[in-house]
């Protein structure tokens, strides 16, 4: 089985720089980091 990581949101705010956008909807990562599997390819889009 293979991972894929489709437009993950791994910080606080969605852009590169906090002043440029919104936060994210829940407090905390609904899972670690350390708990996802090997990724093999993932796949991000700049929405700035």
């Amino acid at each position: 089985m293979k991972t894929l990581l489709i437009d993950p949101m791994l910080g606080n705010v969605l852009p590169p720089h906090p002043m440029l956008g919104g936060k994210r909807f829940n407090k905390e990562l609904p899972i670690s980091i350390e708990q996802l599997p090997k990724i093999v390819l993932c796949i991000t889009g700049l929405k700035v």
